[in-house]
């Protein structure tokens, strides 16, 4: 529910995805709280969205350095002889 939210706010509003490979939740997020102030960063405990993701086991997830990555499909790696 959270992520489709965030989707809708980056979004502008409601937007229909027919296909989602993946979605990145970064742990350190940048932003700026007008338009000449300095970027500021803020850093997120994403432990508790792998959590809750994982009771249901919807979902492929990794978790790196980066952030957490939320699969909604992955594509064949197919070897071309």
């Amino acid at each position: 529910m959270t992520i489709l939210l965030v989707i809708a706010v980056l979004l502008n509003g409601p937007f229909e995805f027919r296909r989602i490979e993946w979605l990145l939740l970064p742990h350190r997020v940048e932003f700026k709280p007008c338009e000449n102030a300095p970027t500021q960063y803020k850093m997120q405990d994403l432990t508790p969205t792998l959590e809750y993701l994982s009771m249901f086991g919807c979902f492929e997830v990794e978790m790196d350095k980066v952030g957490l990555r939320i699969f909604g499909y992955k594509l064949e790696q197919t070897v071309l002889e």
